[in-house]
């Protein structure tokens, strides 16, 4: 094959080009990978029908109920997996501050809130079970923090 560059003309084998073609393509199809592959991990997105704290409605609408789910709060540093509250805590759920129901595990500043709500318009608590009447506590957060109240 020849090929002409100004005055210039060079005769080039095809199979140079074949070659030259196959090394380019192969060095292309490797740099695609290797962007597409660089962290090395999968990311899982899933959607949940959680609503945020963030998405409130306007004052004037129905009360907005956020505390209605049975999960770790996402800002609680006491729902991570091995989590132990240093000393032997111990807070009394009927007269506990935000602060000091937030100290608990699991509860976080929406479960908290929940409490306050629900002893401001119930009453004080007199079981550990009457906590389950509390939206967003469940079975599995009673069991965590039962140890953690007192009732006086």
């Amino acid at each position: 094959m020849r090929i002409r560059i100004g005055k210039l003309e060079l005769k080039i084998p095809w199979e140079y080009l074949v070659a030259l073609f196959l090394v380019l393509l192969a060095l292309t199809i490797l740099i695609v990978w290797k962007v597409g592959h660089e962290h090395g991990e999968t990311i899982r997105i899933m959607t949940t029908q959680t609503p945020l704290v963030s998405e409130r409605p306007d004052q004037d609408a129905a009360p907005y109920d956020d505390s209605f789910y049975d999960v770790p709060d996402e800002d609680d540093v006491e729902s991570k997996p091995g989590f132990e509250p240093p000393g032997t805590l111990k807070v009394n759920i009927n007269k506990a501050s935000m602060d000091e129901l937030i100290s608990l595990p699991y509860i976080g500043e929406v479960k908290a809130r929940a409490i306050i709500a629900y002893r401001d318009e119930h009453g004080p608590f007199k079981t550990p079970e009457d906590l389950l009447n509390v939206k967003g506590i469940g079975p599995k957060t009673l069991e965590r923090i039962k140890d953690f109240i007192v009732f006086e």
